[in-house]
């Protein structure tokens, strides 16, 4: 058998399942196979030529690859090691406080009114819609009227 053959013949074996529309990934997978496929014939040749019986089978090689790739930028903590474990302090932001329920739903003064102060809670936008009781909104006085 040729090299060729051999190497379309290992990657048929232990194919990447990825099916995708996108024309590239499927390519990329390609690639990633051949090399793997052709790096474990060097991995075998340099095993043999060093006279060492113990080989690993193509699955395993290709495993052993893909978990040393996404090891790579993983840093080792330094230091001692705390007896321990303290769970990272997540900060939030501080919460608007929302409208009572019968402020919201009894269809007084809910009309929109434009505000120069204030700024909306998801953007910084200065220019926004206010209604009158409730909380601001994303609108903009020229593009919306």
């Amino acid at each position: 058998m040729g090299g060729v053959d051999l190497v379309d013949m290992m990657i048929a074996v232990h194919k990447t399942p990825l099916r995708s529309k996108r024309w590239y990934l499927a390519i990329f997978a390609q690639l990633i196979d051949i090399s793997i496929v052709n790096a474990w014939f060097l991995y075998r040749r340099d095993l043999e030529a060093s006279g060492i019986e113990k080989l690993d089978k193509s699955k395993k090689f290709k495993a052993d690859v893909v978990s040393a790739l996404v090891s790579v930028g993983n840093i080792p903590k330094r230091g001692r090691r705390c007896k321990e474990e303290h769970p990272a302090k997540i900060v939030k932001a501080p919460v608007a406080p929302r409208p009572p329920d019968d402020v919201r739903v009894d269809n007084i003064e809910h009309l929109p009114s434009f505000v120069m102060k204030g700024r909306c809670r998801y953007c910084s936008n200065n220019n926004i819609l206010s209604k009158v009781r409730c909380a601001f909104m994303h609108r903009q006085r020229k593009r919306n009227w």
